[in-house]
């Protein structure tokens, strides 16, 4: 998105160069990007393997206590951006 709005405002002011601040935001934005895919990346290894999956349950406390337990899936990445740590 943020590439997105440089692209619009190259267009519109017909130029090759962004305000620093459009720069300093991007580089914000793929830093927080990196975190959050290392953040996410136990969990993801985990939905992408299908034996593991059959492990789960109706039981959503013991589905978290076991992915603490056998995964080391310590963090989920809740859809607004924030870690939620159990």
């Amino acid at each position: 998105m943020v590439d997105f709005a440089m692209d619009i405002y190259k267009t519109l002011y017909q130029t090759e160069d962004v305000p620093q601040d459009m720069v300093e935001r991007r580089a914000d934005v793929v830093a927080r990007l990196k975190s959050l895919e290392d953040a996410a990346a136990p969990l993801v290894a985990f939905l992408q393997n299908p034996a593991a999956v059959q492990e789960l349950r109706a039981d959503k406390h013991y589905n978290l206590q076991m992915l603490n337990d056998k995964y080391q899936v310590q963090q989920i990445i809740a859809y607004c951006g924030e870690i939620i740590c159990f």
